[in-house]
């Protein structure tokens, strides 16, 4: 409607037509600029990666076509913090990633590789995390010290580190076996 009133007003094709790209153009970029914002409140990766992609394309087509506009650069500007978002994200994912298989290992292996994992967690903000990694720290060090006081038969280490090893969570059967030795 709107572009035949336009035409009945005398207004030229080719000025129509700039005006009507214009507008898809606009709509384009403000559609991917909330795909992004969506995307990144979401915290899903997928998600925000297909909106960095979806927006940097966006804004290699406004190039090719050389048609910045200031709704051009805040896209540029939306998609930079998301990038910024998306790389903090994948951070998070790989300690999370690198928590949970560490946990998984032997107690010797932990007691090494979890301080490591703890300190990124602090780093990133990621409290519970390093709270899961601190927790399985101090598991892997009640089950050293009690497997360290049944192999010895030291009836007083196994007696201190018992109840250590329970409120570290150790394996009950791992518990049971170093009471009976």
């Amino acid at each position: 409607d709107a572009i035949e009133l336009a035409r009945e007003q005398g207004l030229a094709e080719d000025e129509l037509e700039g005006a009507l790209h214009a507008y898809q153009e606009s709509k384009t970029t403000l559609f991917a600029m909330i795909q992004m914002a969506t995307a990144a409140r979401s915290g899903d990766i997928k998600s925000l990666e297909q909106a960095v992609e979806t927006a940097q394309q966006q804004k290699d087509q406004a190039r090719y076509l050389r048609t910045r506009s200031s709704l051009t650069n805040l896209l540029g500007e939306v998609s930079a913090n998301a990038k910024s978002k998306l790389q903090v994200q994948k951070q998070k994912a790989s300690i999370q990633s690198r928590i949970q298989t560490s946990s998984s290992k032997r107690a010797t292996i932990v007691m090494k590789e979890m301080p490591i994992h703890i300190k990124e967690a602090k780093s990133m903000g990621m409290e519970i995390d390093a709270d899961v990694a601190q927790q399985a720290y101090k598991r892997a060090v009640a089950e050293k010290k009690l497997r360290k006081a049944a192999e010895d038969a030291d009836v007083r280490a196994l007696t201190n580190t018992l109840s250590d090893a329970v409120a570290a969570g150790v394996d009950p059967h791992m518990i049971e076996r170093a009471q009976e030795a």
